[in-house]
């Protein structure tokens, strides 16, 4: 993990949401360079100030430190209603992301 991990992560999931860091900043009641310091790696946030914006993103903390995944919010939604399918469905989904994927390249 990088040094300025936390500062990065909070800006890919700022701009995902289309919030600016001063209206971010707001919405914690922080003031308004508050996320902007972080992002910048001038300050970091306090435990409770990291509670506070995964609360925001509605991600929970060891989301927010998976750097492996990009979007935590859609990823978190999508697992929400594949563990509503049967093991034919989960295959099925699958060929279709698999086929996407292939797509891509």
């Amino acid at each position: 993990m990088e040094k300025n991990f936390i500062g990065k992560r909070i800006a890919q999931l700022r701009l995902a949401k289309g919030i600016s860091a001063r209206n971010l900043s707001m919405e914690l009641c922080q003031s308004y360079n508050y996320i902007n310091q972080i992002e910048n790696g001038k300050s970091s946030p306090s435990i409770d100030g990291l509670f506070s914006i995964c609360e925001y993103f509605n991600i929970s903390i060891s989301d927010f430190f998976d750097e492996t995944t990009q979007y935590p919010l859609e990823y978190r939604k999508i697992i929400e209603e594949l563990n509503k399918l049967d093991t034919f469905e989960l295959e099925k989904v699958y060929e279709m992301i698999k086929m996407i994927a292939d797509n891509k390249k």
